[in-house]
């Protein structure tokens, strides 16, 4: 049962990070650079380009994720754009 509740949450939460964006999907200040989605602190993390802070920090567990998700994360998942890559983050989350 509490799992079920923290899925649930951690689904509102990307809903409303979601929802937080413009009408065509992508933030106001997304450009062409390339993002990569990766572990950061025991969750997963989207960075821009070579950045060691990431722009956003889910509250997905790394440890919890399957082992081929955690070795695709731990190289980084790049994009060429923040809706592709919170496309992605959102598989991580469901």
């Amino acid at each position: 049962m509490y799992v079920c509740a923290a899925i649930i949450l951690c689904c509102m939460v990307v809903c409303a990070f979601f929802l937080a964006k413009t009408k065509d999907g992508l933030s106001k200040n997304d450009t062409n650079e390339e993002y990569v989605l990766k572990e950061y602190n025991g969750k997963i993390a989207v960075f821009s380009g070579h950045d060691a802070k990431p722009i956003e920090v889910f509250d997905v567990e790394y440890s919890m994720l399957p082992y081929g998700d955690r070795k695709e994360l731990s190289k980084g998942i790049r994009a060429d754009s923040l809706k592709k890559i919170y496309q992605i983050a959102e598989d991580y989350d469901g």
